[in-house]
């Protein structure tokens, strides 16, 4: 049989002719169904590269943890890391349920790494730091509310400087290199949010309280100059609304995106721009 992507399985039943999946998407979400789960009650994240480096080696523990009605999977490597996990694990409500591991905790030296799959979400130093923070980002995955006007809520992620009450939004994927330089970033008062998803309730709060006052986004060769150059950069920040969502939500968050400055430049030169006093 020709390959179909990583990984492809065929469902067999006796009732019904051989049925091919393909892909991440397809296998597991066979696996969740065939383990008894409520559709919609376990968190499958695809995996990037970066999260088969990830999850190459060994692990001591696969815990499952609860938001809500939805199941997190749990990769721990170490005895450290483990009982912190095991911590986080509930009492499953649905028995037997097929649980990808979307999280993993690991020590390898001193500090306790947390990532969400191939992504680094955050560097702690103690055991009770690295169970607080894998118990927010579990509590990230609830299953979202009814959509409130005025509301949003991003795939990407979020600085916040406290003592000047200010947020600023970057793409996903600059995560693990701001994350890894956390320190530099604490010294100069900022502090990146580990959440899964970054909420944003009325006035473009985060949190409630802090307002959002700009954006950190990639250069990239197709913004070019001339008047488009921003519109080209609103609708790329407005793309990171996470689904489902509504054309109203969409035309609010790009009116309250387009009232905010844009600072473009490479992940290097955003942490130089942050880390400067």
């Amino acid at each position: 049989m020709k390959p179909h992507g990583t990984p492809t399985a065929v469902r067999l039943d006796p009732h019904a002719e051989p049925l091919l999946l393909r892909g991440f998407d397809q296998v597991t979400a066979a696996l969740v169904e065939l383990s008894g789960a409520t559709p919609g009650h376990v968190v499958c994240e695809a995996p990037s590269s970066c999260s088969a480096r990830v999850a190459a080696a060994p692990v001591n523990a696969l815990v499952t943890a609860w938001s809500g009605n939805r199941a997190v999977g749990i990769a721990a490597r170490g005895g450290e890391a483990a009982a912190v996990a095991a911590r986080c694990a509930e009492p499953a409500p649905e028995k037997g349920t097929y649980t990808p591991v979307t999280l993993t905790l690991e020590r390898p030296e001193q500090l306790f790494l947390l990532y969400r799959g191939g992504e680094l979400a955050a560097r702690v130093r103690t055991a009770q730091q690295a169970y607080e923070t894998l118990g927010n980002i579990v509590a990230g995955f609830a299953a979202p509310p009814a959509p409130v006007p005025g509301t949003a809520t991003l795939l990407c992620g979020a600085v916040v400087h406290e003592e000047d009450a200010r947020v600023l939004l970057f793409p996903r994927h600059w995560m693990t290199h701001l994350v890894t330089h956390s320190s530099r970033l604490g010294r100069a008062g900022w502090h990146v949010r580990p959440d899964p998803f970054t909420h944003l309730g009325p006035g473009f709060l985060l949190a409630g309280s802090v307002p959002v006052s700009g954006v950190l986004t990639d250069r990239t060769e197709d913004l070019g100059p001339g008047l488009d150059a921003r519109g080209r950069l609103l609708a790329r920040t407005v793309n990171w609304a996470a689904r489902p969502t509504t054309p109203e939500a969409v035309h609010h968050l790009t009116r309250l995106l387009d009232a905010l400055p844009f600072h473009i430049g490479t992940q290097d030169e955003a942490l130089a721009f942050l880390a400067t006093p």
